[in-house]
């Protein structure tokens, strides 16, 4: 059942956000932890902020924190631009690469999700970017519902295979 939509507001995430990103970024990792153990390895927090703290500290990544009433953190998304020079086969590009997308269990259905990537669209459009790119786990469908009704549709589809018989 859809919970009413609460005030949210995204601001860039500072070192004083990290706890509050750690905590975030268990959300997003820990389901696929859960489904390709194989693949993703489980965190633990101290190597997680210093991880976050490194990537707020490059010029081409933000954060971008969405903050609920009485400032409860309740989604982040982590933003990097991405420049792509020119090929034989492709023009320069330059995109905003849209990774570690988090909303708390508690804040789901209340706008956060949409507010969150709505200021990353602006970041993107104030960095100059083109496109902005976000991957989906194909058994996501939850998170692939969400952003196909918010716009986004597959540009590129990315197959894969375990080598060793696993699937």
């Amino acid at each position: 059942m859809p919970v009413s939509p609460a005030p949210v507001t995204v601001r860039a995430a500072t070192a004083a956000d990290l706890g509050a990103l750690v905590r975030l970024q268990d959300v997003v990792h820990a389901p696929h932890v859960a489904r390709e153990p194989h693949r993703y390895a489980p965190t633990a927090a101290p190597a997680v902020a210093a991880w976050l703290a490194a990537a707020l500290d490059r010029p081409n990544t933000t954060a971008l924190l969405a903050v609920g009433p009485e400032g409860r953190a309740w989604g982040y998304a982590l933003c990097m631009v991405v420049d792509q020079p020119a090929t034989p086969f492709t023009h320069p590009r330059r995109s905003l690469r849209v990774d570690q997308l988090a909303v708390a269990q508690e804040a789901r259905r209340r706008g956060v999700g949409r507010a969150r990537m709505a200021a990353a669209e602006a970041l993107g459009r104030d960095r100059g970017c083109a496109a902005l790119e976000l991957d989906v786990r194909a058994d996501n469908d939850e998170a692939r519902a969400f952003y196909a009704g918010i716009g986004y549709a597959p540009r590129q589809l990315r197959l894969g295979r375990r080598l060793d018989g696993a699937g």
